[in-house]
């Protein structure tokens, strides 16, 4: 995973903001668009 996000103790005072904040992100990344597939990759024949 690329991106990550560390939050620290003095920036959540309460579960309750702990949660809302996962709630807000959670429903963030539920909009994004899927990410399209990656091709396959390409089979050579060096170094057979």
């Amino acid at each position: 995973m690329k991106e990550y996000v560390l939050l620290t103790s003095d920036r959540i005072g309460e579960d309750e903001d702990l949660l809302n904040w996962l709630g807000e992100a959670s429903e963030f990344a539920g909009s994004l668009p899927p990410k399209k597939p990656k091709c396959p990759k390409q089979q050579n024949d060096r170094g057979k």
